[in-house]
């Protein structure tokens, strides 16, 4: 009854990792929909930003925290999540992409893009985002750009097992993402 929902809901406001965070919030779903929504987004944000003792050894713990921003389609977290993109060692935090990526799908490209600039981006994770923004050309004009500035770059590399890890390369695979007939013939154009 009431009394165990707002056991759920203490408990919830104390979570100090994302798991906890994650069943607690997916119960109160159950229980009360949508009535603890505004508590469940703040203590996953919380937890992003400031993470607990008890969640750093926790490896599945920032999974959690942003499949509840993703859950509730929470797009207020963005800014912050592109802080969190780039790790310290220079590491795209995939969570975090994920996170842009599902939330806010064409509207993450800018993001994304400011990301690839990013000087302590390394190298070896360039290719993978720029798949993740290729995924919207023909719906987003900076993606479009991207793509025209890509492709109008010379091919260099000459051995055929690293041309998979070219600009190029990640850029025409990626383009059978998101790709209905109107972005399909968007980026037909593209290409020709």
């Amino acid at each position: 009854g009431d009394e165990a929902e707002q056991l759920l809901a203490d408990s919830l406001g104390m979570a100090q990792k994302g798991g906890e965070a994650a069943f607690l919030d997916s119960l109160l779903q159950k229980v009360a929909p949508d009535q603890y929504t505004d508590l469940a987004l703040k203590v996953a944000k919380d937890l992003l930003i400031n993470p607990s003792e008890k969640s750093l050894n926790d490896y599945q713990h920032k999974s959690h925290l942003y499949s509840i921003l993703t859950r509730h389609r929470d797009v207020d977290f963005a800014k912050e999540a592109q802080d969190l993109l780039i790790t310290t060692d220079g590491k795209l935090d995939r969570y975090a992409l994920n996170y842009l990526n599902t939330v806010l799908k064409e509207k993450s490209v800018p993001l994304l893009a400011h990301a690839l600039n990013d000087e302590r981006l390394n190298k070896s994770y360039r290719a993978s985002l720029i798949g993740y923004v290729m995924r919207y050309t023909g719906q987003h004009a900076q993606a479009d750009q991207m793509f025209r500035d890509i492709m109008s770059q010379p091919m260099t590399e000459t051995d055929s097992r690293k041309v998979y890890y070219t600009d190029q390369y990640k850029a025409l695979s990626s383009m059978y993402y998101n790709a209905d007939k109107e972005t399909a013939t968007k980026r037909k154009a593209l290409i020709e």
